[in-house]
């Protein structure tokens, strides 16, 4: 009798484990990677601390904020949807790093690597990226409202629909930059060099454009009521009414490489 009433009930237990077991161990399952993937993240953050280094290192959603990593290393990690508030990262190599939709506000990005570097839809605002290298970088629709971006080299770097009120670059590198739709109200490009950027539908009102280099340009469709042009070079830059302009010819603009291979871009 004891013998049937154990078999009857182990043939319950099993039955009731064909319908029930699948999900409770897909649950569990499912419970358990979240831990490892905190785990995995816990252990590069620790690493990346430890170390000043973590390169490849996928450290999304990332708690940062404050820490002082000046001359890291992050070569090609990913800290996407991080919080890198006040973080220092200056002279930090980071080439290839992906920060999109991360809080980078009022960090440290002084004298970065940061070549090719995604930063789509990240908060910069009122960041320092004072003489960093940013070649190629994408920032589209980012924010760096009041960044400073002095002397930066953001060559090729595409800035479509990004938001720089009132950021400071003078001196910076923007040529073939597409600044398309971008706001660049209020901010300072003195000095700064924008030959051949893609500027269609940009809004350049009340900015500072004085000694820039505007060369090979198109200004038909930008917004440049209020903007100061004084001193700027505007060779062979279609100026809003249409007309071709010479002025500063004579200091020997170079074409950019776009319009060299016959690629002029419309603005």
């Amino acid at each position: 009798m004891l013998k049937q009433f154990l078999t009857l009930t182990g043939l319950s237990v099993l039955l009731s484990c064909s319908v029930i077991c699948p999900a409770s161990l897909a649950q569990t399952q499912a419970e358990s990677a979240l831990p490892e993937d905190q785990q995995r993240l816990e252990a590069n953050k620790q690493r990346l601390l430890d170390t000043r280094s973590c390169e490849g290192c996928d450290l999304r959603t990332v708690d940062l904020e404050g820490r002082n990593l000046e001359r890291a290393t992050l070569t090609s990690s990913t800290l996407e949807d991080g919080n890198l508030m006040f973080v220092n990262l200056s002279y930090a190599h980071l080439r290839g790093a992906i920060f999109r939709n991360s809080d980078l506000r009022q960090a440290n990005l002084q004298g970065v690597e940061l070549t090719g570097g995604i930063l789509s839809q990240a908060n910069l605002q009122q960041a320092i990226l004072m003489a960093g290298e940013l070649q190629g970088a994408n920032f589209e629709q980012a924010q760096l409202d009041e960044a400073m971006l002095l002397e930066t080299n953001l060559t090729r770097a595409n800035f479509t629909r990004a938001s720089l009120s009132g950021a400071s670059l003078q001196g910076a590198n923007l040529e073939e930059a597409d600044l398309t739709w971008a706001n660049l109200q209020n901010a300072s490009l003195q000095g700064a060099n924008l030959t051949g950027a893609n500027l269609y539908n940009a809004d350049l009102r009340n900015t500072d454009l004085t000694g820039a280099t505007l060369a090979f340009l198109d200004l038909r469709k930008v917004l440049l009521q209020g903007a100061d042009l004084t001193d700027a070079n505007l060779c062979n830059t279609v100026m809003p009414d249409g007309t071709v302009s010479q002025e500063g010819c004579e200091l020997g603009a170079t074409a950019p490489r776009s319009i060299r291979q016959g690629e002029r871009r419309e603005g």
